[in-house]
């Protein structure tokens, strides 16, 4: 098994996709949730399965439709009852960090609550898409640098960075092969961040000296529920209803202001405001229901799947070129609104 630099879990040369808990989806299944808040000495057992779809599982015929998943078996001394941890802390400079996770499963009902803030640069869990969608991450750099940084998928971090986690798992099992699931899970990042850099240019005729001051504020409030029912326990049909809602809004700021210098005498000036509102929800609903015919083989099913996506983009920049008495001003604008 691997955990590469991403939190994505391979096993076996397959990626992972699912991590269950007791054979029970726990916030969804994602991976990189289960392994950041459960205690590794809560476990007593790693299954890697391959899962096959659920008409498969049904009918006993292989379609070929089948994931990666791991399963996580608990010791008999954390079942049945409460466990977890608090961890908290506070230094100078008003630096702080807390850490809350508790849980308690026992054979027909799991509850988990975790809960996570800092001001100490220690990463989310969804830190990942943070970095891959928000300007200004990465601080100061020249052009040619911002060119590089923006064919990278990820930026570098740099500056100060907030965070904040907050999330609840329910689920229960009504009779064998019978269970309702939910979970909840928020996430909150804020990254700010100023910095100077200075730079001097050597040619025959002059030598130029520049100086960039740049700011920056980028936030990200990430919302994600998850409901999950099956119904398998009658032998020759199943139900299944998966629901999921997902919002996530981006809020960036970035005002970098250059100043070129010629035999020390101010010759340009160079600012640029920027600001970049982005809001995108998801929701997609999924019901399906497979019944098993008499002849070995054969089933009937059928399905109802729905998606809604919105998305909106406000992008407002604001230029001012200034080159000795002449100056120029170049505002734009820009919505999108899919």
């Amino acid at each position: 098994m691997e955990i590469d630099s991403d939190g994505k879990v391979n096993a076996q040369g397959n990626e992972v996709t699912k991590i269950m808990i007791d054979g029970k989806e726990f916030f969804g299944g994602d991976p990189s949730i289960v392994l950041k808040n459960l205690s590794a000495d809560a476990i007593a057992n790693v299954e890697i399965i391959d899962k096959k779809s659920d008409e498969s599982e049904l009918t006993g015929v292989a379609d070929g439709n089948k994931e990666v998943v791991i399963n996580f078996t608990l010791k008999e001394s954390r079942k049945n009852n409460g466990f977890g941890k608090v961890s908290a802390g506070g230094g100078l400079d008003n630096r702080y960090f807390g850490n809350l996770n508790y849980n308690k499963f026992s054979s027909k009902t799991q509850f988990s609550v975790i809960g996570k803030i800092n001001n100490i640069n220690i990463t989310g869990s969804n830190i990942q898409d943070f970095l891959k969608n928000a300007d200004g991450v990465d601080g100061d750099g020249d052009d040619e640098e911002e060119e590089q940084n923006s064919a990278q998928k990820t930026k570098s971090l740099s500056g100060y960075l907030n965070t904040g986690v907050a999330g609840v798992n329910v689920g229960h099992e009504f009779k064998e092969k019978k269970s309702l699931n939910g979970d909840y899970f928020y996430n909150y990042s804020k990254n700010d961040g100023s910095s100077v850099s200075k730079r001097i240019t050597f040619s025959n005729a002059n030598n130029f000296d520049y100086v960039a001051e740049n700011e920056y504020v980028n936030t990200k409030n990430d919302h994600n529920l998850n409901l999950d029912y099956k119904n398998k326990s009658n032998p020759n049909n199943s139900l299944i209803i998966k629901g999921q809602l997902m919002s996530d809004a981006i809020n960036s700021y970035s005002n970098r202001m250059g100043r070129y210098f010629k035999d020390e005498e101010l010759s340009t000036k160079n600012d640029n405001l920027s600001t970049v509102d982005r809001d995108r929800k998801r929701a997609n609903l999924g019901i399906n229901f497979y019944q098993k015919l008499r002849k070995k083989g054969r089933s009937l099913a059928t399905g109802l799947k729905t998606n809604f996506n919105r998305s909106t983009m406000k992008n407002d920049q604001n230029t001012l070129i200034k080159e000795d008495k002449y100056s120029k001003r170049i505002c734009e604008r820009a919505e999108y609104h899919p």
